[in-house]
């Protein structure tokens, strides 16, 4: 006659090494690609070092450069942290990761032990236990990855959670089941735990309660469990009860546990598949019909070795509910899991998905704040060249004072007539007005400071030529003493202090005035048209190096995460 507990368990064995073997041949390094992600991270992306220089756009430049440098470092955190957390997958790759989710005392540890066979020891089928550790990771309050390993040979049931743990043997080398703090546990930090471990889940193995089954709370997360895409098998633990003594011959006897009745059983699994027909994604429930199970039952069943009982705690359908999982889908559940977690993560990282970062930029966002950066700075350029008009005319407008200023010394120190100074003159009065108006306008116009070298005007055109002064001549007598002639050398003689003289006359010229207006105006017009370029050269100059780094600089990183985005996207699945 057949042993309907030692067929379930012997089936279930060979389902799971079925898998084992379909993912030891079959297995793909989902972690090289996010060391790949990481490498990229690292140094696919060289910010660009911002030129020196003070000013609103320089400050801000610098800035942006900065902020793009923590979201690099913060992304490369983001995978570093995917990566040490994939630890504990790395350790099964061969193995189905089976993740049981569900509140407090719905009866995760009972089943875990059940299905690990702890409780076949010291029945008639202590031979099907395979003895396996059962590790115990815990995590202090301080920080979660100070985590410390302890191994113990059962989960504990029925204990209060003290700290936060996560709880996992591997059977038969291909099923890894975990077992998580409840989603209400005693303590926030352990419903995060639980949520936080269901990313590394093949299989989420869904538990609610019979004496409250399928609350809203628990329907909410099922619903994120269905958008993550995870594949779930539901069922019902706890459908049993203890029925009221009964009196037999005059005495009190009490009624061994008993299953929940059929009726009741089919009044809430019915419920529960109408509840799982309204959530989107529901299609992602492995399980068509979802059980009501007692570990309890199975447990009396195992130990007085009850077919029956056995069949009434529908431990047997479970296990076949999970072993044909693992028979025919262990490489689909298994690759599942990581390339949805890689490819969400180039997604968002990338813009594909619209999920993005709370705490963070993705490529897309860096990339249009860089847009918006090198956008303005285009529209500075432009405007340094609505600009140059004014510039120009306040050049014009104080040149005749600086020229009038300069000839006038030049005139001054007898140099107004040599054409060579009076250029170098001109050159370098013209060369610091422009470089005065040019830096006053700009720090007006958006507070660009800048101190590089402005190259000088070499005036061509106007070269001092064509100033002249004006004469008057008047005949200019004067006595000049002679020597005596004559009858005077004897007057002379009489008297000493007696001089004579004679009358020269000579021509003299007389400056009367000068054409120094005209010819100021004369080399005013002659140099116009060359500082007007000037002006223009000197206005492109101080856009070129000034705004031209500053926007080649955004470019250079757009470029950059341009490249990342295409390298990212070769490493999706």
């Amino acid at each position: 006659m057949s042993d309907r507990i030692r067929d379930s368990f012997t089936q279930f064995y060979a389902a799971i090494e079925k898998s084992y073997e379909a993912l030891k041949g079959d297995r793909v390094k989902i972690e090289d690609r996010k060391t790949g992600m990481l490498e990229l991270l690292k140094s696919g992306v060289t910010v660009p070092t911002p030129p020196s220089g003070t000013g609103e756009y320089q400050e801000l430049c610098r800035t942006v450069m900065d902020n793009a440098r923590l979201q690099l470092e913060s992304w490369q955190t983001l995978i570093q942290r995917k990566i040490d957390k994939s630890e504990f997958v790395n350790r099964h790759e061969k193995s189905i990761l089976a993740l049981v989710f569900a509140d407090v005392n719905a009866g995760k540890s009972s089943l875990g032990n059940f299905v690990g066979g702890w409780n076949f020891r010291d029945t008639a089928y202590a031979d099907l236990y395979q003895p396996h550790d059962c590790e115990v990771e815990e995590f202090s309050k301080a920080s979660r990855e100070d985590r410390q390993l302890r191994v113990i040979d059962h989960f504990p049931e029925n204990a209060t959670e003290a700290t936060s743990t996560i709880q996992h043997y591997t059977l038969a080398q291909g099923l890894t089941w975990v077992d998580t703090p409840g989603l209400h546990s005693l303590t926030v930090e352990h419903g995060e735990l639980a949520q936080e471990y269901i990313q590394f889940a093949d299989l989420v193995i869904y538990l609610t309660p019979s004496s409250s089954p399928f609350k809203k709370d628990e329907r909410e997360m099922l619903e994120k469990l269905f958008k993550m895409g995870k594949p779930v098998i539901l069922a019902i633990t706890k459908s049993d009860f203890t029925p009221p003594p009964a009196y037999r011959d005059g005495k009190m006897v009490r009624l061994p546990l008993a299953p929940k009745s059929a009726e009741n059983r089919r009044a809430q699994e019915k419920y529960i598949a109408e509840q799982i027909r309204e959530i989107r994604g529901n299609d992602n429930l492995e399980n068509s019909h979802v059980l009501s199970l007692s570990v309890k039952l199975a447990r009396n069943a195992v130990k007085t070795g009850d077919s029956d009982l056995y069949a009434a705690s529908n431990l047997d359908g479970f296990l076949a509910q999970v072993g044909d999982i693992l028979s025919e889908k262990a490489v689909e559940l298994k690759m599942r899991r990581p390339r949805a977690e890689v490819n969400a993560f180039i997604d968002t990282l990338t813009g594909r998905s619209d999920a993005g970062w709370q705490d963070m930029l993705t490529i897309p966002q860096l990339r249009a704040d860089l847009a918006e950066k090198s956008e303005n700075l285009q529209k500075v350029l432009e405007t340094c060249k609505a600009e140059e008009a004014k510039i120009c005319a306040e050049v014009e407008l104080q040149l005749p004072t600086v020229l009038s200023l300069a000839f006038r010394s030049l005139r001054d120190r007898k140099s107004l007539d040599n054409a060579e100074t009076v250029k170098a003159e001109m050159s370098e009065r013209i060369s610091k007005l422009v470089a005065e108006c040019c830096r006053k306008g700009l720090e007006q116009l958006g507070g660009m400071v800048f101190t590089l070298e402005l190259p000088p005007i070499r005036v061509a055109s106007a070269d001092g030529r064509g100033y002249q002064v004006q004469h008057m001549e008047q005949i200019i007598a004067q006595n000049v003493e002679r020597d005596p002639r004559g009858v005077e050398h004897i007057i002379r003689f009489f008297d000493r202090d007696r001089k004579f003289y004679r009358v020269e006359t000579r021509r003299e010229r007389i400056p009367t005035g000068d054409n120094f207006q005209a010819f100021l105006d004369k080399q005013l017009e002659d140099v116009r048209a060359e500082v007007r370029d000037h002006v223009a050269k000197t206005m492109e100059r101080i856009a070129g190096e000034c705004i031209g780094p500053l926007l080649e600089c955004y470019q250079e990183l757009d470029r950059q995460l341009a490249a990342l985005t295409e390298k990212l996207d070769q490493l999706r699945f």
